[in-house]
């Protein structure tokens, strides 16, 4: 163990390990929100780019044809093409 100073309120405390620079929980989340709102400022463009990418791309699924195989009626067709294939096995026997 070793003697620290917080980075957040300067407190003096004892480290476990050589890294540690926060010394209670309540430190640690004012750290977070710090670091947070760094983060947001830095990255605010990247930021509000990825989320009108992600408002087009949900438009854009609103929007779309649903396909052909997933469309309503398809399990029946297929039903009834099955049963047809095989009455004519049957009757071909």
């Amino acid at each position: 163990m070793h003697e620290c100073h917080c980075r957040i309120c300067g407190k003096t405390f004892y480290a476990n390990n050589k890294r540690q620079v926060i010394c209670s929980e309540e430190c640690k989340k004012v750290a977070q929100a710090e670091w947070r709102k760094r983060y947001i400022e830095k990255n605010a463009g990247r930021i509000k780019e990825r989320q009108q990418l992600k408002r087009e791309r949900k438009k854009r699924e609103a929007t779309r044809k649903p396909d052909t195989i997933v469309g309503e009626g398809y399990a029946e067709r297929q039903m009834a093409k099955s049963l047809e294939m095989a009455g004519r096995v049957n009757t071909e026997l």
